[in-house]
């Protein structure tokens, strides 16, 4: 479109050119497609087409219909199982692309009226080689020790073995998979 109007320059109609170079930075075209994607996919497709839809306005000309519509399907990605191994960098800030292959449970408010008053929102977890990882993601807010519980237990179930309901030392924990991962939180 903007090279159908040769008299709008740089000079005279910065706003055209300022949104066609927005419209091309490299980090657009990095989100788009199984390989990258993540949890911001559905914003990133809008502000894209937003800077594209920038170039058509400035040029007073209508915009086109299909840049209403996403580039590509965003579904709300909710529970599912770990699609690889993970290597989270384990730093307190939960960076998206270390838990994109996570397996992801929603919590907080995502199954219905029980568990609104959740103060976790997410659990994250995944292995690699030789770790298992387990992220949990905290209402926006809440306080240490007020809001979120001070303590965080896992129980690892086996049917063969008493837990007499309470966590065991980690060395104590049978080299084989257990039956059920309970989280209490207390």
């Amino acid at each position: 479109m903007l090279a159908s109007h040769p008299e709008a320059t740089e000079e005279n109609n910065p706003e055209a050119w300022e949104a066609l170079y927005a419209s091309e930075g490299s980090d657009w075209f990095w989100w788009f497609g199984e390989g990258h994607s993540s949890n911001q996919d559905a914003i990133f497709d809008q502000l894209f087409r937003e800077h594209l839809c920038g170039i058509y306005k400035a040029l007073n000309e209508p915009i086109p219909p299909y840049l209403r519509q996403p580039v590509e399907v965003h579904a709300a990605q909710v529970d599912h199982s770990p699609q690889s191994f993970i290597h989270p960098i384990i730093d307190g800030r939960g960076d998206e692309q270390d838990w994109n292959k996570a397996g992801r449970i929603e919590i907080g408010g995502a199954r219905g009226t029980m568990h609104v008053s959740s103060a976790i929102q997410r659990l994250w977890y995944g292995v690699d080689h030789l770790n298992f990882y387990l992220r949990l993601d905290f209402k926006n807010g809440s306080a240490p020790g007020k809001d979120i519980p001070t303590e965080l237990n896992l129980l690892w179930f086996y049917p063969d073995r008493t837990m007499h309901n309470s966590p065991i030392p980690l060395a104590e924990v049978p080299d084989t998979a257990p039956s059920i991962t309970c989280i209490i939180i207390t």
